[in-house]
């Protein structure tokens, strides 16, 4: 009897544990289905706007909680525009440009790599598919250009954003994103300039936020 009752207990708990587990994964994937809707609509960041600065020379802009987003990267001659209508990738060295409609707002929740969906990441770290590595995920805070962040640690990785705007990333020992300012006031210039050629070609979109 009481062999069986051990075992009838570990059952019982084992039971409780995948109950836990199912009703938290609900719950977080709800919350990224929520907050996807938002983004989809153009609330993209919880921010009405802002001008971020880089360590690498990018700056973003945007404007309406990001239903006009601006990212200029002058070293590789590039500036990205999303408007409600369509997404623009600007080459300012040939003055020419490739667009794209953003149909479904699909352009607002993509991997521009300057979009940070806290619930995202809540799932994936909990689903244990954020990052490859066998220690503990660790979800977190941390400062980055005078703003407090939420983070997302790991021993390989470390991504932390603010208001959804994506603020750091670390893989390794190489710095990918850092903020180094951030302003609440942007610059309003989300237009192709005068004289640019349009070419045939798609705009990159992805969904992975890794």
């Amino acid at each position: 009897m009481k062999k069986s009752f051990k075992f009838a207990a570990m059952i019982a708990a084992v039971a409780l544990v995948m109950s836990g587990c199912i009703t938290a994964t609900v719950v977080l994937t709800e919350a990224a289905n929520k907050e996807e809707e938002e983004i989809l609509s153009g609330q993209v960041f919880e921010v009405e706007k802002a001008t971020v600065t880089y360590h690498n020379n990018v700056i973003l802009s945007f404007k309406q909680n990001g239903k006009f987003i601006r990212v200029e990267e002058p070293n590789k001659d590039k500036v990205t525009i999303i408007r409600p209508d369509s997404a623009f990738e600007i080459n300012t060295r040939d003055k020419s440009y490739i667009s794209s409609p953003n149909t479904n707002g699909k352009y607002y929740y993509s991997d521009q790599a300057y979009v940070y969906p806290d619930d995202w990441f809540d799932l994936h770290m909990f689903l244990g598919d954020v990052w490859t590595t066998e220690d503990e995920n660790k979800s977190t805070t941390m400062d980055v250009a005078g703003r407090e962040c939420k983070a997302y640690k790991s021993d390989r990785f470390e991504y932390a954003g603010y208001k959804r705007v994506f603020m750091y990333k670390k893989v390794g020992s190489t710095i990918l994103i850092s903020a180094i300012s951030f302003d609440y006031s942007c610059i309003d210039d989300f237009a192709v300039p005068d004289g640019f050629q349009h070419w045939q070609g798609t705009v990159y979109c992805s969904r992975d936020f890794k």
